[in-house]
């Protein structure tokens, strides 16, 4: 019984030095009856940003899928427990577009360590000196084809384009644009027929499908009250309906898409800044009345963004003083309500805003004197109340910048100071309240009133008045 409990124990050793060998793809010697036919080692590929695959350790792999076999020999398991598996393989680069990350730790599954790798996408390549996707870096955009230089112009986003129209630049007002896709690097002129006439501090809209243009002055001191559609597939110009009851002529207002058309609010003429606010409306096809109890008091140049259910107004000016009050438009019941005015943040004008999807956060400006700001405020719809920014880490006081919606973070560059044009700019965090300053290698000219637009994974810079002139040059962003 001694000699036969022998034998059953080499068998089972020599069974578990199989599955080990299998997993790993070495096998066993030809003939080996303890090992009998076996099975091939598995594998499993490693999937785009944000997905994952499993991975077996230590680091010996079949290619870019990230799948390790284990290498070791003998009977003994790599791990008893999750605790043992801290090894993972390097990081590293799978292609020039794209890095793979192994988490710190992993799982024990049958004696085998397993890792689980994520791989990113990388926007501006991946660098195999720091086995990562390259961030904070600026790169240059393509200038064939760009409108000619100019700042006053509108830009929206369409989700794969962004189209720049009108403008003023060299004592010269545009009536033309260029639509530039990201992803091939190449301006497209738009179509001049039908186009609305020359203009600047007009405003632009998507709607998903056009883009609304409104309003804006002609540079020769008349203010206008027309408007036209573009279509983005169609490459087709519509105009809209001037009269009544269309919005006054106007510049420096606000234009704000909502669910099912575009509001228009303030902006001021040749005699002044006005009060008024009008729709139009895609179902009808025209222009509508909004509530006027309740309507902010007059202004231009403030701030407008829609929260989904409602489109807040604040700050700007009127004929007299710079402003530190506003109110929220409800879009279904076209009603309006007062916007906190506990602590919220100092009256001014020429800042920027962006809505993140909970709140709008107000950075930077002027002020009544014209001395440049630093500070901000995050303002929450839900319980109508005023948050300030840090201002620790926060970029230099400034005017006329721009920002941007990255998902997570604000991204604010660019603008006028009281010693001239900027190429410095931040990344705000609204989670922790923060500053992360961004990048000045190969940082584009410094400039102000220029397009600032974030696609998705890159945030794009182009046009504006800089340091000695108009320019039509820009760059890509990866944060």
């Amino acid at each position: 019984m001694g000699v036969e409990r022998m034998r059953i124990i080499a068998v089972l050793l020599g069974l578990a030095a199989c599955q080990r060998d299998d997993a790993g793809g070495s096998g066993c010697a030809d003939g080996d009856d303890a090992c009998g036919s076996g099975s091939g080692g598995s594998s499993s590929t490693g999937q785009t940003q944000g997905t994952t695959s499993a991975t077996t350790s230590p680091a010996t792999t079949d290619g870019s899928d990230g799948t390790v076999a284990d290498s070791s020999s003998g009977g003994a398991p790599d791990c008893v427990d999750d605790r043992e598996c801290a090894t993972p393989p390097a990081d590293g680069c799978l292609d020039a577009g794209t890095a793979r990350a192994y988490p710190g730790s992993g799982t024990c599954s049958e004696g085998v360590c397993v890792y689980t790798p994520v791989d990113e996408v990388c926007v501006a390549g991946c660098d195999a000196t720091l086995a990562a996707c390259l961030h904070d870096v600026w790169l240059p955009i393509a200038d064939i084809d760009a409108p000619a230089p100019r700042y006053r112009h509108s830009d929206v986003w369409t989700g794969a384009e962004i189209i720049v129209w009108g403008g003023a630049g060299d004592n010269t007002f545009f009536d033309d644009g260029a639509s530039y896709d990201p992803v091939l690097d190449t301006w497209t002129p738009l179509t001049p027929t039908g186009a609305p006439s020359v203009r600047a501090d007009h405003t632009a809209v998507w709607s998903g499908s056009e883009m609304f243009i409104w309003g804006g002055g002609d540079g020769s001191f008349s203010v206008l009250g027309d408007g036209a559609r573009y279509h983005g597939t169609r490459h087709t110009w519509t105009a809209l309906a001037p009269g009544f009851p269309a919005p006054a002529p106007s510049r420096h207002h606000s234009a704000t898409w909502y669910d099912t058309g575009m509001m228009v609010l303030g902006g001021e003429d040749e005699s002044g800044t006005l009060v008024q606010a009008r729709h139009f409306d895609v179902l009808r096809d025209g222009w509508g009345f909004v509530a006027l109890p309740g309507t902010p008091s007059q202004r231009a140049e403030h701030s407008a963004v829609c929260t989904g259910d409602a489109v807040v107004i604040w700050g700007g000016r009127n004929d007299d003083f710079v402003l530190d009050d506003g109110s929220r438009w409800n879009t279904a019941a076209n009603s309006w309500t007062a916007m906190s005015a506990i602590t919220p943040p100092a009256a001014r004008v020429y800042h920027s805003t962006v809505w993140t999807g909970e709140v709008m956060i107000v950075w930077g400006g002027e002020n009544q004197a014209g001395a440049a700001l630093m500070t901000g405020g995050r303002y929450n719809p839900s319980t109508n109340s005023w948050t300030a920014t840090a201002t620790d880490g926060a970029p230099s006081p400034r005017t006329h910048h721009r920002a941007a919606w990255t998902g997570s973070e604000m991204i604010v560059w660019g603008g006028i100071d009281s010693e001239g044009r900027l190429d410095t700019g931040g990344r705000y965090n609204p989670a922790t309240n923060s500053w992360t300053a961004t990048s000045t290698v190969d940082v584009p000219d410094a400039r102000a009133g220029h397009t600032q637009v974030w696609t998705g994974s890159e945030m794009i810079v182009w046009g504006g008045i800089g340091s000695a002139s108009f320019v039509n040059d820009g760059a890509r962003y990866v944060p």
